[in-house]
C-alpha cells in the first residue's frame, strides 16, 4: 500500500516492486530551488508520468516546443544551465530537483466509469485540490487556469469483455 508523504528518489526505485502499483493517482511535484508546487493526476504510475514531465522540460528547452505549465516553470530554472548534453539534465538534475507526494489514490472500478464525462472523479479531485492550493497561496502554484477549467482528458484504458463462445459448449442441437 502506498502511504501519503514524501517520496524523493525512492519513488524510481519502488515502481518497479510488486506492491506499488498505483493506477489512477493525484501527486504533487514541488521544486526545491523555488518551493513551487504542481498538482497532477495520472492514468499510469509516478515514475512514467515523472519521465514524461523531464523530457517534456528537454522538448521546451532544445527544440523550443511549447508544453504545460509544469515544462514552462522548470525550463526557466534550467534555462541558464546549459549542460553539454540533454542526457544528463534529464536523468540527473529534474529528479534531484524535485520532492514528490502522492496525495490521493483512487479506485480503478470505480473511478473509471466516470471517465470522459463531466463528473470525472480524477479530474475533480485535481480541479479541488488546485483550486485549494491557488486559494492558500497563489504564488506557489505552477498549475495554469487551463488545468482548472479544461475539459476531462481520461480514458478508460481497462479491457472489454469480449462474449466469445466456449469450446466446451455444443455448437448444435
Amino acid at each position: 500500500m502506498v502511504k501519503n508523504g514524501v517520496l524523493r528518489k525512492k519513488i524510481f526505485r519502488l515502481a518497479a516492486c510488486s506492491n506499488f502499483v498505483p493506477v489512477l493517482l493525484l501527486y504533487c511535484i514541488k521544486c526545491i530551488n523555488s518551493g513551487k508546487e504542481y498538482v497532477g493526476a495520472t492514468q499510469r504510475n509516478v515514475k512514467e508520468r515523472t519521465y514524461q514531465h523531464f523530457t517534456d522540460v528537454m522538448r521546451l528547452l532544445y527544440g523550443k516546443r511549447k508544453s504545460d505549465s509544469y515544462a514552462r516553470h522548470f525550463a526557466n530554472e534550467f534555462q541558464n544551465f546549459a549542460p553539454p548534453s540533454p542526457f544528463r539534465l534529464n536523468g540527473d538534475i529534474q529528479r534531484n530537483s524535485i520532492e514528490i507526494s502522492i496525495l490521493w489514490q483512487g479506485n480503478p472500478i470505480s473511478t473509471v466509469k466516470t471517465f470522459a464525462t463531466r463528473h470525472c472523479s480524477l479530474c475533480n479531485r485535481e480541479r479541488l485540490e488546485i483550486l485549494k492550493r491557488s486559494r492558500e497561496s497563489p504564488e506557489k502554484l505552477i498549475n495554469s487556469c487551463n488545468e482548472i477549467y479544461g475539459a476531462c482528458r481520461h480514458k478508460p484504458q481497462f479491457h472489454k469483455y469480449h462474449n466469445s463462445p466456449s469450446t466446451d459448449d455444443s455448437q448444435g442441437g
